[in-house]
């Protein structure tokens, strides 16, 4: 399952991501590149640095942003809103 939501659909204000549980796997596809620019373009890219930065997951030398987003499935989580404090349940 893919994250497709990215502004509160309640006040459309932006969301903050707390993960409680993940797992680095990855099977590179010929579309691997373009689902990362396409992330990219949606969020920007101090939006996905600051979104790891702020799961305190380690950019080390040999990895790139591309390749934690790419490794890293979520499988619980939520997704706040910073004005109305919705919450928003992640669970794949």
């Amino acid at each position: 399952p893919q994250l497709l939501i990215s502004q509160c659909p309640k006040c459309q204000s932006e969301l903050k991501l707390t993960v409680t549980n993940f797992k680095d796997e990855f099977e590179p596809d010929q579309f691997s590149d373009q689902k990362y620019q396409r992330m990219v373009e949606k969020f920007g890219q101090a939006t996905l640095e600051q979104a790891i930065k702020e799961q305190n997951w380690e950019i080390s030398s040999s990895k790139t942003i591309q390749d934690i987003l790419q490794y890293r499935i979520i499988y619980e989580g939520t997704l706040t809103c910073i004005n109305c404090n919705e919450e928003y349940l992640v669970k794949n």
